[in-house]
């Protein structure tokens, strides 16, 4: 998902950058879970249990992508700087983070049916 994934993040979760202030199951979705003794190379791997990735499926399930796609403003990213764009961002470079919201969704679905945990490792 790589830097990509940020921007869903603060889609997702409302702006909310510190893994503890996210309610869950929101918190959960990319910089979530447990930590485990793993390192990675910012801070330790983290594992999302398979009852909590059940939890996380049912609420990205919730989101439709037309109020998801109500969120993708350029304007507020750029007001945030938010990573990678800065201050650059424009709509069509949203549009590929509806690509990645769509990623997201599916990858938790499948992990949620098939009963999986799921290991979260930001590098």
């Amino acid at each position: 998902m790589g830097f990509r994934g940020f921007g869903c993040l603060i889609l997702i979760t409302g702006f909310v950058t510190e893994r503890s202030n996210a309610p869950l199951p929101t918190r959960n979705v990319i910089l979530g879970g447990e930590a485990t003794p793993f390192k990675s190379t910012y801070g330790f791997k983290h594992v999302v249990w398979s009852k909590d990735v059940q939890e996380v499926a049912a609420y990205l399930q919730s989101i439709s992508e037309d109020s998801f796609n109500q969120r993708l403003n350029p304007e507020e990213f750029n007001r945030f700087q938010i990573y990678p764009g800065r201050t650059r961002w424009k709509q069509e470079d949203l549009e590929y983070v509806l690509k990645v919201f769509r990623e997201i969704v599916n990858f938790y679905q499948v992990a949620a049916t098939a009963g999986e945990c799921v290991l979260i490792s930001i590098d």
